[in-house]
C-alpha cells in the first residue's frame, strides 16, 4: 500500500501518449509502483498483463531505480486492444529520454 506522501521527492516526469513515469528519489530498496485503476481498465487480466509486461521491459534492459507507473484515462476499450509491441515502443521512448538525461550530467 501506498502511503500518503510517499513520492514528495519526485525528481522527474516523463509522459509520453497513455503513459506517465515518475521518478522517485531517496527510497532505501528499488521498487516499481504502479497505477492501473479499475476505472480505467476494468479486466483484471489486462492489468496483470501490462504490470508483467512492464517487469519484463525492465528487467531485460536492466533499468534499476524507483519509479511510479500511472496508465493514463484512454478510450474504453484502448488499453484492451494495446499490443505488446506498442507498449515497448512507449516503454523505450520514455526510457531513452531519461538514459540521455543521465549521460548530459
Amino acid at each position: 500500500m501506498i502511503k500518503k506522501g510517499s513520492f514528495t521527492e519526485v525528481t522527474r516526469v516523463e509522459t509520453y501518449k497513455w503513459l506517465r513515469i515518475l521518478f522517485i528519489k531517496n527510497l532505501k530498496k528499488q521498487s516499481i509502483k504502479w497505477v492501473l485503476s479499475k476505472k480505467y481498465i476494468p479486466l483484471a487480466v489486462v492489468r496483470n498483463r501490462f504490470k508483467r509486461w512492464g517487469r519484463d521491459y525492465l528487467k531485460k534492459k536492466l533499468i534499476k531505480g524507483n519509479f511510479l507507473i500511472v496508465f493514463k484515462k484512454k478510450e474504453s476499450d484502448f488499453y484492451k486492444k494495446l499490443r505488446r509491441e506498442e507498449f515497448n515502443n512507449v516503454f523505450k521512448i520514455t526510457f531513452k529520454k531519461i538514459q540521455k538525461d543521465k549521460r548530459k550530467k
